[in-house]
This record gives C-alpha cells, structure tokens and sequence, in this order.
C-alpha cells in the first residue's frame, strides 16, 4: 500500500478498515497524494498553456488527439475535445481550457475515441499497420485488388533490351 499512488485504492482500504493496522499510514499517504497534486494544480494553474498542454496529453492518451502537444488551443485540439465528450458522453462547464476539462479526461483509463488509420493502412489491435497486398495486386480506395495485366499491342514495336530489368504494376521497366 506505501508504494500505491493511487489515492483510490488508499481510500478504498481506509473506508473498509478505518482502526485498522495500516490506517495512520493510509491517512498520511493520502495527505502526501493530495499535496503532490496539489502542486500539480498550482504549477498548472500559473501557466495557462500548461493546461492545454495537460489537456492534450490526456485527449492523445485516450485516443482522441492526434496532433503535437504543444500548448495551444487551435481548432484541432477544440476538435479533439468536442469528439471526446461526445463519445464520453460528459460536457466541460467552460468552453475554454480549464483543469475541470483535464480531469474529466483523466478519469478515463482506456481509449475513447476509434482508432482512425489512413489509407492503405488497417487496424490491428490498438495500432494502424501497412496493407502488405499479395504478389500480382495492388492497392486501390484502400483494398487490394488485382493488378490490371499488361495488354500486347497488335503490331509490337520491338523496343530496346536492357540489361536490368524489372515488372512492376504490370509494366516493364529496362535501363
């Protein structure tokens, strides 16, 4: 329990054994926790960007932002808080950035929003990897499909041989 810095799980022993053996040392370590975050606040406080830099740690944490942790409240941090709360299902009392926000954020400890991949890419578990298509397809509108295969002309025109060639997509490539 001394090791714990989970102020719940202090609490939650405290509550269940309030004379217990242990309890002097769980009312200590909950002080200590509360001072540290305490501290925590303060410093935060005194900086605004410090916040929203909170704040976007906490939205990229819980899958909702995708951008650089850098202090600002641009549109896509805004963006990033909106589809939070929505899919949370919770609403911040200001609509500017405020420790009320950073906390309702935190008391989430899985991710929130879907994972968004780009395209060629699919999800696998809690990360976007690369479509690998298999040999004689390629990748079209994010899927992979059959290579079109070249088509000879009725009246080939001999074309010169290099020595390194290679195919690809298809085609025929020489130097």
């Amino acid at each position: 329990m001394s090791n714990s810095n989970d102020r719940g799980v202090v609490q939650t022993y405290l509550d269940r054994y309030p004379h217990g053996a242990f309890a002097d040392l769980a009312r200590a370590l909950i002080a200590k926790l509360q001072r540290e975050e305490e501290q925590r606040t303060a410093v935060v406080r005194t900086e605004p960007g410090e916040i929203v830099r909170a704040l976007q740690h906490e939205l990229k944490r819980v899958g909702c932002f995708g951008g650089t942790v850098d202090g600002q409240f641009d549109p896509g941090t805004r963006a990033a808080f909106a589809e939070f709360a929505k899919l949370a299902v919770v609403s911040a009392a200001s609509a500017e950035p405020d420790l009320e926000m950073v906390r309702l954020v935190r008391r989430f400890d899985k991710r929130v929003c879907p994972l968004k991949c780009a395209a060629g890419e699919k999800i696998e578990g809690d990360l976007c990897v690369r479509i690998a298509c298999a040999a004689g397809q390629m990748m079209k509108n994010g899927a992979c499909v059959e290579a079109p295969i070249a088509k000879e002309s009725a009246n080939p025109s001999p074309k010169p041989q290099g020595k390194n060639c290679f195919a690809f997509e298809g085609r025929k490539f020489c130097q």
